[in-house]
This record gives C-alpha cells, sequence and structure tokens, in this order.
C-alpha cells in the first residue's frame, strides 16, 4: 500500500516529524524518498533538514571515506581517462566491512573535470569534497551525493621560483565561511605566502604571515574546528581559518631507542588532533594532542603486524574512527591488489576486501550531506550529468 494511493496518510504526518525521521535515516534511504513525491522532495532540500541530518550524521559511528582512484592520460593519447571517486562506508557486518555507496567517475562529467590531469582530494566537510589537478589548473569542490561540483575562481599567478613547495586545505570558519587555502614556500628565502579563496566570492587573497620558518608541508591540510594543520620540516603549521592567522607547534616525542626519524601522519581521532608514526623498529605509535594546548599524549603502541601485512608491501592510506572507540586503520597492500581495515586496539586485522591499485589512489575521510554548492552561487555550479553516463556506477 503505496503513499501514493493514500494521500491523506501524507497530510497528517506534521512536517516536523517527516523532518526527524528523514534526518535519521541512510543516505541511500533519503535520496529515494526524494524521488516519491514533490513534497518529500521539498522537505529534503530545505535548510533545516540539511542542517539537521548533517548534525546527526556528524555523531555517527559508521565511519565513511572518500576514494580517489586517477590515472594519467598525459603520456598516453590512446588511453581512456579515468578518475573514480568512490564513497564507501566501514560497517560492523564483517563480511562486507568495506561498502561501496556509490562510485562517479568524473571523466564522465559534461565537461570532464580536470581533463586528462591527475586529480587529488585535499579534505573534506560538511559532506563537500574539495580537488584539485596535478597541473594547478583547475580547482573543484564537489558534492557527490547530489552529483554536482563547482569551479574554483583562477589562482593568483604563481611565482617562477623552481624550489617553491606548496600545501592545500580546506574547511569551515566559526563564522561558518568554507575556505579554500595554498600555503607557498620559498625555502631560499625564507618567505611564506597564503592564498585564501572563500566560497562564494570571486577573488583569492594574499597574506604573508610573518617569522615562520618552513622549508615543506607535507600532503593535504587535515582539518579540526576550524583550523587545518600540516606536518612541516620539524614542526606542525596551524592555520586558523576564522583570523587566518598561522603558528608552528612541536611534533610528538621522538619514538624511544629509535635513532631514525619516524615516518608521520596526521589525522582526527575522537574529535582530537592525531598523529601516527610508522617507526624503523617495526612499531606503531598513535599521539593525540590536548584540548586547547600543544602537548601530546600517546593513545596507543603497537608491534607493526609483519606477517601478517608485510611491512615492505603495505601503504597506510588512512586513520580513523571506529565502532565502540576503536582505531582503525585502513592499509592498501600491494601485490595482493587489497584493502585492509585494521584495528590498532586489538592488533588484528577486521577484514579485506579486493581493490585493484591505480596510477593514483587516495583516501580521506568524508561524512555524506545534502549541502546544496549553489548557497555559494549558482554561476560556476555544474551538475555532473546530463545523462546517465556508462562511467557511473549505480548504487
Amino acid at each position: 500500500m503505496s503513499i501514493r494511493s493514500h494521500p491523506l496518510l501524507e497530510v497528517t504526518l506534521p512536517e516536523n516529524l517527516m523532518f526527524d525521521v528523514f534526518s535519521r535515516l541512510p543516505v541511500k534511504a533519503i535520496m529515494t524518498c526524494k524521488c516519491v513525491c514533490k513534497r518529500w522532495r521539498g522537505l529534503v532540500s530545505d535548510p533545516y533538514f540539511v542542517d539537521l541530518h548533517l548534525f546527526r550524521s556528524s555523531r555517527d559511528q559508521e565511519a565513511a571515506l572518500m576514494i580517489l582512484e586517477c590515472q594519467n592520460v598525459q603520456q598516453d593519447s590512446n588511453a581512456k581517462p579515468v578518475a573514480y571517486l568512490k564513497w564507501v562506508e566501514i560497517k560492523n557486518e564483517h563480511e562486507h566491512i568495506i561498502d561501496t555507496i556509490k562510485s562517479l567517475n568524473l571523466k564522465q562529467c559534461e565537461p570532464p573535470i580536470a581533463g586528462g590531469f591527475l586529480l587529488l582530494p585535499v579534505g573534506s566537510v560538511n559532506g563537500l569534497v574539495f580537488c584539485w589537478s596535478t597541473n594547478d589548473y583547475y580547482l573543484y569542490v564537489l558534492n557527490p551525493v547530489l552529483e554536482e561540483y563547482m569551479t574554483l575562481p583562477p589562482l593568483p599567478p604563481r611565482p617562477l621560483v623552481s624550489l617553491m613547495t606548496f600545501g592545500y586545505g580546506f574547511g569551515v570558519s566559526t563564522a561558518g565561511e568554507y575556505k579554500v587555502v595554498k600555503i607557498l614556500i620559498n625555502p631560499c628565502e625564507n618567505a611564506v605566502e597564503v592564498q585564501v579563496h572563500t566560497l562564494g566570492t570571486d577573488q583569492w587573497r594574499r597574506l604573508r604571515p610573518a617569522n615562520l620558518n618552513l622549508a615543506w608541508l607535507q600532503g593535504p591540510g587535515v582539518y579540526l574546528n576550524s583550523h587545518l594543520f600540516w606536518l612541516a620540516n620539524d614542526q606542525i603549521y596551524d592555520f586558523d581559518l576564522s583570523t587566518e592567522t598561522s603558528e608552528l607547534f612541536p611534533y610528538p616525542p621522538a619514538v624511544a631507542g629509535d635513532n631514525q626519524e619516524p615516518d608521520r601522519k596526521l589525522g582526527v581521532l575522537k574529535g582530537r588532533l592525531s598523529c601516527i608514526c610508522w617507526c624503523s623498529l617495526g612499531g606503531v605509535e598513535v599521539w593525540m594532542r590536548k584540548e586547547e594546548s600543544a602537548n601530546w599524549y600517546k593513545e596507543i603502541t603497537i608491534l607493526w603486524p609483519c606477517i601478517q601485512l608485510g611491512l615492505q608491501r603495505h601503504k597506510p592510506l588512512c586513520l580513523i574512527d571506529g565502532l565502540e572507540g576503536t582505531s582503525v586503520l585502513l592499509v592498501y597492500v600491494r601485490g595482493a591488489d587489497k584493502l585492509v581495515a585494521y584495528c590498532l586496539n586489538t592488533n588484528k586485522i577486521l577484514n579485506e576486501t579486493p581493490f585493484s591499485w591505480s596510477n593514483s589512489l587516495s583516501v580521506i575521510t568524508y561524512r555524506p550531506s545534502f549541502f546544496k554548492l549553489d548557497n555559494f552561487g549558482s554561476e560556476r555550479v555544474h551538475a555532473m550529468y546530463n545523462h546517465n553516463p556508462q562511467g557511473k556506477e549505480k548504487s
């Protein structure tokens, strides 16, 4: 018995009750509800519902990730461009712990995103994903749930310095301004330039923070509580999105007995900045930063599972919150073509999922939302598809 055949069922449900019910549903179910009738579609598009769903999804225990697989076709004119953006969830069912919810081929968009260049994800905030192309020309913010994207205005001219290094970041200030940040470093002159674009504007602003001794930045900026964090040469670089000021604070303490600098990766665990360290002695340490402090405390210490994963054959991708307060490390195992979800608390492999390697594979944490990009203006917003492309996998 359908809602369509009994319209009174729809009329008698109060709007606030429907908001409450819809906001508790999985995203796939909500997308189905949008197709039932115009009223339901309007409810799901309502700003109040968007905010309510975002609030509840941020407390969801199921971890979601966005995986971007790209293939560089600049050297092969006969190759078909590939850039799959895959939304996956880490679920509790052990037989299907890494579940692909949606897969989009960005090269099938009209026009194709980033042409034939590699596309790299930087970060995701409130369901929006920021990506940049390796030619440093194409910059995008996407909402994979709504299958829409917006182009960003061109960057300011880049100085012709061969040793210039840079890092991107994406986040939202305490005032609700979504910002893309690019940090440029000229180590020869000990100069740092910060370029900031606020979504909804048509310009980039240049900032020149003083007294910063930076030689390089590692990876994209990690977003947490209106701040962006990067691993720098010997410290962590902190950019405040609200005040647009910068500061440096120390790494976690060195690993005892290890004569080599460990490999480090920043992340967010349990709502705090975290740093995972891979030691040359074969161990893994997870450090957490104390609130409102530059001090660190050690959360987890384990021996790296060399026998289970193979120390020389793995590529650590992402450290995320698991169920029941656990920490899960997502690892790609080379040669075996599989993703492994590894629980650091129990020192056990949770599950393995077949996954083919590509020229470029990046993983970021992700929370789906229905936040519409035309909130920033519609001039630069595009639908990903005007029809159902062959490259798009149905879910």
